[in-house]
């Protein structure tokens, strides 16, 4: 339930910010979307000194500095490349420049965390195959359910005439369902195959964005975006609490931060590219039906009015939904493929008790059999009696 909770106000965040945002700028101005992060930070951060308390002995490690600064480096010049060669074009030596200083950043980052006694992400658990997908599906959710919300609010606004907070309030539908289906998730489906859940989620994400390519077109209102939104919010739903629990759960128990913040951090980078993508394919598309990239730019930034432009801002966004809904049919495919799956059965264990598991199998507890449970983690093995502390995912 916990676990259903937090997926769901994460989910339910990422749809309602569109209509906060509006509420901000009709109100006090564009400025105060970003200036509004400032009082909620330290509302945070006092939040966590005062309610967060330690979960056990603390140990001795320092900061994790030249890995973070690499892999900085690496997810900036990339999002960078991707925004300015919508402007500035594919070939530009300063597109190409931008993407060999991220792959030079991000090879860094790996010899980095390799050899660093301190690393900030253990390379080795990409190696599980578990955790492997369930990464790949936590960067590729927030893409293929919210990045595309950045152009349909501009197409509400720039095109249709609607103001902020009514182009905002056109996102509820993610929000509330996704909440919704969040919390029944977490209360139902608890002790349910990952491998289902977050597959099938994504596999609806998919579905839903391609329902708004199929729906959206030049004489289209807003209503047009409810039934995409609606699927893509149930998906989100079984996506979000999942995440968490389970990725955590296919780590050893002293790596579960580790990933629960690997998973975090792929889930804001997916939805920063997936921004950068999707606003060059709108451009593109919207350019090649104008037969003038430059007003195709325009169609995208929401700097281009009037009815001239609505065929076109139209097949951007339908242009847009389909990449996104492929991305998330993709997220699908490598869930189904990679998270093992592990129905429930009479010895179906919670995320707690897989973590005390892998703590007594790293003690080199020996125990006759470990049964796989919904997290996946099964013997290394075949039948016969496993070596002590010793598991795959």
């Amino acid at each position: 339930m916990a676990y259903g909770i937090w997926g769901g106000v994460s989910g339910a965040a990422a749809a309602i910010g569109p209509v906060l945002g509006g509420v901000l700028t009709d109100g006090l101005g564009w400025r105060w979307i970003f200036l509004v992060n400032l009082p909620v930070s330290v509302a945070a951060l006092v939040l966590c000194k005062v309610a967060l308390r330690p979960d056990g002995p603390r140990r001795s490690g320092r900061f994790d500095i030249a890995g973070t600064v690499s892999f900085t480096v690496a997810a900036a010049a990339l999002t960078c490349a991707l925004i300015r060669a919508n402007e500035v074009g594919w070939s530009s030596p300063r597109t190409w420049g931008l993407l060999l200083l991220s792959a030079v950043a991000l090879v860094a980052f790996g010899q980095i965390e390799r050899r660093s006694p301190y690393a900030m992400l253990d390379l080795s658990l990409l190696r599980r195959r578990s955790f492997a997908g369930i990464l790949i599906a936590s960067l590729l959710v927030n893409f293929a359910a919210f990045a595309v919300l950045v152009y349909t609010s501009i197409w509400l606004q720039a095109l249709l005439g609607l103001t902020p907070l009514r182009a905002g309030l056109t996102a509820l539908p993610v929000g509330v369902i996704a909440l919704v289906a969040s919390a029944v998730a977490g209360g139902r489906l608890h002790g349910r195959s990952p491998r289902v859940i977050i597959g099938t989620g994504m596999l609806l994400i998919g579905v839903g964005s391609l329902l708004g390519a199929v729906l959206v077109g030049p004489g289209s209102g807003w209503p047009a975006l409810v039934p995409g939104y609606a699927v893509v919010g149930l998906g989100v739903g079984l996506v979000m609490p999942m995440l968490a629990s389970s990725g955590m759960a296919a780590v050893p128990a002293d790596r579960g931060g580790m990933a629960a913040g690997t998973l975090n951090t792929a889930r804001q980078l997916g939805f920063a590219v997936g921004v950068a993508v999707l606003g060059t394919v709108v451009a593109s598309r919207a350019g090649s039906v104008l037969g003038d990239q430059a007003a195709g730019r325009a169609v995208a930034a929401g700097q281009a009015h009037g009815p001239a432009f609505l065929g076109a801002a139209a097949a951007g966004l339908d242009a847009g939904f389909l990449v996104a809904g492929g991305v998330g049919l993709i997220g699908a495919v490598a869930v189904f493929a990679l998270v093992r799956h592990a129905g429930p059965d009479k010895n179906t264990t919670d995320v707690g008790q897989d973590a005390a598991g892998a703590d007594q199998r790293a003690a080199g507890a020996d125990a006759d059999s470990i049964d796989a449970g919904p997290t996946g983690i099964t013997p290394a093995r075949g039948p016969g009696r496993p070596r002590p502390g010793t598991a795959t995912v």
